[in-house]
């Protein structure tokens, strides 16, 4: 076997072994009633995030709001870095609504609870996945 033989086998072999995923396990706290939808978007792409592209996310969710909190698992992904975005939607209907001095009056949150004032960078919220199972927790801010 020739050396240029044997890399290639080495790649094909490589190549054909299964990618390592990661299981993300999400737990959104502090929610303050049962009414509306929780909407999760999980964000791989800092273009996407900034301008909260829904169809750019990794994925979505809409979760029926518990009081005590809501917990859910996204199976084998791929490691990398990534971004959770949360919205208590208590109107349902798809958006952060604010006042008319633009606050919000719905409650979010970020992975890492980042951005209690202002959305943050990608890098602000980001963390890193790797293979195996980890955990993401958020708790909610509520202005008023």
């Amino acid at each position: 076997m020739t050396k240029q033989t044997l890399g290639l086998t080495l790649s094909a072999l490589l190549l054909s072994l299964p990618a390592k995923s990661a299981d993300l396990t999400i737990s959104v706290n502090e929610l303050r009633n049962q009414q509306g939808s929780l909407l999760l978007a999980l964000f791989d792409n800092p273009k996407a995030y900034d301008n909260l592209d829904e169809k750019g996310a990794v994925a979505s969710l809409a979760l029926r709001p518990m009081i005590g909190g809501n917990t859910v698992t996204l199976r084998d992904l791929p490691p990398g870095q990534y971004v959770i975005t949360a919205l208590h939607d208590e109107n349902r209907n798809e958006q952060l609504d604010t006042n008319k001095r633009g606050f919000p009056i719905e409650g979010y949150g970020y992975s890492r609870n980042a951005g209690a004032l202002e959305t943050p960078k990608f890098s602000e919220a980001a963390f890193s996945l790797t293979p195996g199972n980890a955990t993401e927790s958020i708790k909610l801010i509520y202005i008023k």
